[in-house]
């Protein structure tokens, strides 16, 4: 019974490592990690903590709604089951346990980023061996998405240029927000007198980018190269 256990744990696992080459895509995690509501303004206000996945398993749609129909046919042993192809905003990721932080499980408040597309997270499932998660993930609204509130050009070394969506406020008691990438790779943030960009909030011990205003040329410091336009 053991033998064969771990031979079924083997076989689950060279599958995982097949469908990671052939659909695997790098994509992050956006969980929430404050949620402030404004009372004045009635908005809410959240800050999120990224995880990178190095290669989730992202199936085509094709693949997603046969595997939808085979599940929904099998169940209700019909010659037919109604509704059984369709396309849904929802998409099917698998993704493996060991590409994730030990203990880590999904909530439904966390956020899949797919080549800057964002999905929401509509369930999860753990395997009964551990080794990986099933996740169904919602097209968000445009309302929903995360927008990108600032973008950074320019020839840039290191390349700080992409899109950057508003991330919490910095530091935490002042009234002034900060932006981050999709990849969780740079911030731009306000340091009281100056605006920053930089891989950490509140770092400024590596290359990073500095200008007196928000948006405009910001001048390239400790061993960065070039000028960064912010619009």
């Amino acid at each position: 019974m053991t033998v064969t256990f771990d031979n079924n744990l083997r076989e689950i696992k060279k599958i995982l490592y097949r469908l990671k080459r052939q659909f695997g895509l790098t994509g992050y995690i956006w969980r929430p990690i404050v949620n402030n509501n404004d009372r004045r303004t009635g908005r809410t206000e959240r800050e999120y903590s990224i995880i990178k996945i190095r290669r989730a398993i992202f199936l085509p749609r094709k693949i997603d709604r046969s595997f939808i129909y085979d599940l929904a046919y099998i169940a209700a042993a019909k010659n037919f089951t109604e509704g059984g192809y369709f396309d849904r905003n929802r998409r099917t990721v698998i993704i493996d346990a060991s590409d994730l932080p030990n203990g880590f499980d999904f909530t439904d408040d966390d956020y899949i980023v797919f080549k800057d597309k964002s999905y929401l997270v509509a369930s999860h499932e753990l395997s009964e061996d551990f080794n990986g998660f099933l996740l169904s993930i919602q097209d968000l609204t445009q309302s929903d998405k995360f927008g990108v509130s600032l973008t950074v050009t320019g020839t840039l070394t290191p390349d700080a240029t992409a899109g950057y969506v508003i991330n919490g406020k910095f530091p935490a008691a002042a009234n002034t927000l900060s932006y981050q990438t999709l990849n969780g790779s740079y911030w731009i943030w306000f340091d009281g007198s100056d605006w920053i960009i930089s891989t950490a909030r509140g770092d400024i011990s590596g290359p990073h980018w500095l200008s007196a205003t928000q948006t405009g040329a910001f001048a390239p410091l400790n061993g960065a190269v070039g000028t960064a336009t912010v619009s």
